[in-house]
């Protein structure tokens, strides 16, 4: 009497697709976030960085 090992392999997909949760609408209070909104008060914004000067172009090959 011969004993055949039979292994079945089942490959369970999740039909569920993990969907990001709606954003909920704005205007209206979120309950259970735990946030807290603090005011930020107004920093005035930081001087603008000066350009750097133009990359002058290279000099024309000789022998073109």
């Amino acid at each position: 009497m011969e004993t055949t090992e039979t292994t079945v392999e089942t490959t369970v997909e999740p039909t569920v697709t993990t969907e990001p949760a709606p954003a909920p609408p704005p205007g209206e209070p979120t309950e259970g976030d735990g946030t807290i909104e603090i005011p930020v008060p107004d920093i005035p914004s930081p001087p603008p960085i000066p350009s750097p000067p133009p990359i002058p172009s290279p000099p024309p090959i000789p022998g073109t």
